[in-house]
């Protein structure tokens, strides 16, 4: 691809890869408010919460033996 040639689309904004997972309507919203609270995005409220609370986690039980 030359240079004047560009992909169609949106660019790419990062390079960490997306996760997914199901949460209900009422959780959700908590996550929001909790996340609008915290002055935080989403994103942000869910990756620090997760990171304290498996480091917590990990902490207490120790990582598994595979």
């Amino acid at each position: 691809m030359s240079e004047t040639e560009r992909k169609r689309g949106r660019p790419a904004t990062g390079t960490t890869p997306k996760r997914y997972f199901r949460a209900d309507d009422e959780l959700w919203a908590r996550i929001g408010t909790a996340a609008e609270l915290s002055n935080e995005t989403v994103s942000e409220y869910l990756r620090r919460v997760l990171d304290k609370d498996s480091a917590r986690v990990i902490k207490k039980h120790g990582k598994p033996k595979v």
